[in-house]
């Protein structure tokens, strides 16, 4: 399968992902196993995020089984004050010290009400994330 670099960074994802929302609707094993078959086929990401029904630990599972470089793009809801908490979770629950992409949900309606853009706003937290990690 083909693969691309992101922008002018060194990260390389293959041309097509695995979103994971509707993997909810399978029993655990096939869910498990459908991501499997496509890192079999050179798939190297999925996304992610904590409300897509709680399978965050099945997609850890299949990364793990995997044995493959499987990058991780996960996002968050919300508000300063919930992104740490799903930012680290997501970094242990995948066995990572740093996630490659890493989101914010709807960030144009988030910037009526939540601290998105400034000093200790969410982008600010998640550049700290990258300058620590990285």
């Amino acid at each position: 399968m083909e693969h691309r670099f992101i922008g002018k960074t060194d990260i390389q994802l293959s041309v097509i992902g695995m979103g994971t929302a509707q993997l909810q609707m399978l029993p655990h094993k096939q869910a498990v196993r459908t991501l499997l078959s496509g890192f079999k086929y050179g798939i190297n990401w999925v996304h992610t995020a904590p409300d897509y029904g709680g399978i965050e630990h099945w997609i850890a599972e299949a990364v793990k089984k995997s044995g493959k470089d499987i990058k991780v793009l996960s996002q968050s809801p919300g508000s300063v004050e919930l992104l740490e908490d799903y930012f680290e979770n997501t970094c242990r629950l995948f066995g990572k010290h740093q996630l490659e992409v890493y989101g914010i949900n709807c960030i144009s309606d988030l910037e009526i009400s939540v601290n998105v853009w400034g000093a200790n706003g969410m982008i600010e937290f998640l550049q700290k994330k990258k300058v620590k990690r990285g």
